[in-house]
């Protein structure tokens, strides 16, 4: 019964520590999901284990932490009060929505990124003035968007089915991209990882400043989304915000990248008949 222990711990230890190998193997950088769980559950083992030798309850506390040292530095946030120069709300409405409560949610937002609009090609093709609509209709798939109150002075399809726009806000002007990242493995292989490096490059050529927002399907501590933060120059705005539920575990999937010298205050924004919950992200440039 002590060795099982030893070989759980181990199992545990390894759990917690390879996902930091996950910029170079999806399969472990699936295993980001995992990071808090495990990570919590080692230093409760180091902690509580009296009879475990206190090397190896020492271990499991060192390697707890070491897990939890890129979540907590994506979700620590600074109580700062600012005001907003540009208002975002992200969402994947699911495809079989056809849009309308979109529409009425638009609100005194400055741009909404869309995910999965399959159904909602009609209401968004009659945005109420000024809004702007940049889609991607020849995308494959159920496509993504970018809508703006402000006038669009560029626009373009990453991929045939990102959308991107650049936006000339009063505060001055950003490109804004609409992500949608399949799904991690193993359910879709490593075409998640390819489409990341793919949208990486793409994202480099873009015209900075650039926010991206959407659906990642992977964790904000994750190896993928942080190699789109990097592409952007940016960084994901903190705090945990359970965007989707697998089942009865809670998921920080739906992301908002903004430069990493500005400020990003995001929270959720209900489901209004999606699977994913809203983002909405009140964003401060640094020049302002």
């Amino acid at each position: 019964m002590r060795h099982a222990g030893l070989l759980l711990l181990c199992g545990l230890v390894f759990a917690a520590l390879l996902p930091y190998a996950g910029g170079g193997s999806a399969p472990l950088d699936s295993l980001a999901i995992t990071q808090p769980w495990v990570g919590g559950l080692l230093i409760l083992i180091g902690l509580l284990a009296f009879s475990m030798r206190i090397y190896w309850r020492v271990g499991a506390v060192v390697a707890g932490a070491v897990a939890l040292l890129p979540v907590t530095a994506v979700l620590s946030r600074d109580a700062v009060v600012f005001q907003a120069d540009l208002k975002l709300l992200q969402h994947n409405i699911l495809h079989r929505n056809d849009g309308t409560n979109l529409v009425s949610r638009l609100g005194d937002y400055d741009v909404v990124t869309v995910q999965e609009v399959e159904q909602a090609w009609l209401a968004l093709n009659t945005l109420p003035a000024p809004w702007t609509l940049v889609d991607c209709p020849d995308a494959p798939g159920i496509g993504t968007a970018v809508l703006s109150r402000h006038p669009v002075i560029d626009r373009g399809c990453a991929l045939e089915d990102t959308a991107w726009a650049r936006i000339a806000a009063p505060s001055g002007e950003v490109t804004v991209m609409s992500v949608h990242l399949g799904w991690p493995w193993p359910r879709g292989g490593d075409a998640q990882a390819q489409q990341v490096a793919w949208l990486a490059q793409a994202v480099e050529q873009l015209n900075e400043p650039v926010v991206i927002a959407g659906d990642f399907n992977q964790m904000p501590w994750s190896a993928a989304v942080r190699k789109l933060a990097r592409a952007a120059d940016g960084l994901v705005a903190p705090g945990w915000r359970s965007s989707f539920w697998l089942g009865p575990v809670p998921l920080p999937i739906d992301h908002v990248i903004a430069p990493s010298d500005w400020l990003v205050d995001a929270d959720l924004a209900g489901r209004h008949g999606s699977d994913h919950e809203a983002v909405r992200a009140l964003i401060q440039r640094s020049d302002s």
